[in-house]
């Protein structure tokens, strides 16, 4: 665990590597953890859970939670100024199964993708609630694109930001949406839903 306002500077990580490994990394109380240049492996073939809590940061080239079948990746960024942020991809749910909770006023900040059920037999979860909520994209959301279950659920009062990315649902793939945003396209073969009266695209980013 990281904590106490400690900051720390790592060449890679991976929690749960092996099948029956198991790993949990705390990062929280105005912490910061930067990885140079390389990925997290948040339950490469075991469990991993990375929690970033309580003001604390995660700086990181990518991000795959649960990679490899059988694999099973946890990740919550909870908290006013939490923020975990990759300058590639984030993957919840490779081959594996991953969960993605960004709760509490955090950001979480992806400069490539963000892949939902990326493959098939794998299965994701991403879900964006409790007030303030705030994912910001430079590339697309792809929702079970590659033939994995998936889900995106943005809660009301949460923000998701495009820099002129899109938006495609896979056949397995469903949007749940509580709260406007406006990416550059919307793809869909799978279910969108959107409740209370919501606006689907509102303009909302650079786009």
């Amino acid at each position: 665990n990281i904590s106490s306002g400690a900051s720390v500077t790592v060449g890679g990580l991976t929690i749960g590597a092996g099948a029956t490994g198991q790993g949990d990394v705390v990062i929280g109380s105005g912490s910061h953890l930067a990885l140079t240049g390389t990925s997290i492996n948040d339950g490469l073939a075991g469990t991993g859970v990375l929690s970033v809590l309580n003001g604390a940061t995660v700086t990181a080239a990518s991000l795959d939670a649960g990679a490899l079948a059988g694999a099973a990746g946890i990740v919550t960024v909870s908290g006013v100024n939490s923020n975990l942020t990759t300058t590639g991809s984030f993957a919840a749910g490779d081959a594996g199964v991953g969960e993605v909770a960004i709760l509490n006023g955090a950001t979480v900040n992806i400069g490539g993708d963000l892949n939902i059920g990326q493959l098939a037999g794998g299965s994701g979860v991403v879900d964006v609630e409790n007030t303030t909520g705030t994912v910001i994209l430079g590339g697309n959301i792809n929702i079970g694109l590659g033939g994995g279950a998936a889900e995106f659920i943005v809660g009301v009062s949460s923000h998701v930001q495009f820099d002129n990315g899109g938006e495609t649902v896979g056949k397995l793939g469903r949007l749940i949406q509580h709260a406007a945003f406006d990416p550059a396209f919307l793809n869909n073969q799978g279910v969108v839903s959107v409740f209370s009266g919501t606006t689907p695209y509102l303009a909302y980013a650079n786009n």
